[in-house]
C-alpha cells in the first residue's frame, strides 16, 4: 500500500513540475531523441522544450532473447549550467525521471517470470549541441525503486532482502542523440 501512495506522491510531483515548465516560456521547440541507458533501455522519445526547461516521455525496449524488457520513461529536466554554441539553452542540466518497466523472461519449464518496477531517477548531464538541430547528450545518477512486483524473486528482490531498512539506490547513466525542431 505503501508503494502505491508513493506513486501517487511521485505521479503528482511530476504532473506539477510538468504544468510549470510549460507555463514558463511561451517560445517552445519540440524535438524527439533515440538513446540507450540502464533503466531507459533502448528507447525514442519525444520531448517539449520551453526555456530552460525539457519535459518529456520514452518508451524503451531491451531484449536478449530469454528477456524481454518494456520501458515507460517520464522526464523533467532543467538546464542550469553553462553556455552553448548553437543554443540559447544551457548544456549543463539535472533531470529527474519517473520509470514503469515490465520484464519478462521464459526459464527452461516455459514458465514466465519478471516483474513490474516503477523506479524515480535522478541524474546530472550535458547537452552536446553539434548543430542547431542536433545534440548529443550523457548523464549519470541514481535510480530508486519505488515499487517491485516480482512475479517471481528476481535479482532486485535478492539485493533487496539485504537492505530492506535502507534506501535502496542502483546506479544510472544514458547516451543520446536528439534532433530539435
Amino acid at each position: 500500500m505503501k508503494s502505491i501512495q508513493n506513486l501517487f506522491n511521485s505521479l503528482f510531483l511530476y504532473s506539477s513540475l510538468f504544468a510549470i515548465a510549460n507555463t514558463v516560456d511561451a517560445q517552445s521547440k519540440f524535438s524527439v531523441s533515440t538513446g540507450i541507458g540502464l533503466a531507459e533501455a533502448i528507447n525514442v522519445g519525444a520531448h517539449f522544450n520551453s526555456g530552460q526547461f525539457q519535459t518529456g516521455i520514452r518508451f524503451g525496449i531491451f531484449s536478449t532473447g530469454e528477456v524481454d524488457s518494456k520501458t515507460l520513461t517520464l522526464d523533467l529536466a532543467y538546464h542550469m549550467l553553462g553556455t552553448a554554441k548553437f543554443s540559447e539553452r544551457r548544456p549543463w542540466y539535472i533531470k529527474a525521471s519517473l520509470h514503469f518497466t515490465k520484464d519478462s523472461e521464459v526459464d527452461i519449464g516455459g514458465k514466465e517470470i519478471g516483474g513490474k518496477y516503477v523506479m524515480t531517477s535522478l541524474k546530472f548531464g550535458r547537452e552536446f549541441n553539434l548543430t542547431r538541430k542536433v545534440s548529443f547528450y550523457a548523464d549519470a545518477g541514481y535510480i530508486l525503486i519505488l515499487s517491485d512486483n516480482s512475479l517471481q524473486a528476481g535479482w532486485f528482490e535478492d539485493i533487496k532482502d539485504d537492505f530492506r531498512e535502507t534506501v535502496f539506490l542502483l546506479p544510472n547513466a544514458s547516451l543520446g542523440i536528439s534532433y530539435k525542431f
